[in-house]
């Protein structure tokens, strides 16, 4: 069965892409993100932490839509459960990602282009 890695939905055979997320399906879930920045050896680290997935999604999506590569590393709870959904990125987008996160949080900030 295909599943969805942004929101981890299970779908019927033939369905390819998640109609929430919009993203193409995968054959079966990791355990655990494990992000490789082989190519950089760049550290990660944590700019938002929630207990909402959604809330990490939109998130997540804000920041991709803004170039910076996002990871998320699940705590290891089990699905379904109330859990901290964490977000990564790279040492050095570090800055860029909390003024946006920052920005979008300020209550004078109605409209964002993403």
């Amino acid at each position: 069965m295909p599943f969805c890695p942004e929101c981890e939905y299970e779908y019927r055979e033939g369905i390819t892409t998640c109609p929430d997320c919009n993203v193409a399906l995968v054959t079966s879930l990791s355990t655990v993100d494990e992000p490789t920045t082989a190519e950089t050896n760049e550290e990660l680290v944590s700019v938002y932490s929630t207990d909402s997935q959604i809330e990490a999604n939109l998130v997540k999506d804000m920041l991709r839509a803004s170039g910076i590569e996002v990871f998320e590393m699940p705590d290891g709870s089990f699905a379904g459960a109330l859990s901290n959904a964490e977000v990564f990125v790279l040492k050095s987008d570090e800055p860029q990602a909390k003024k946006l996160i920052e920005e979008s949080q300020d209550p004078k900030n109605t409209h964002f282009e993403y």
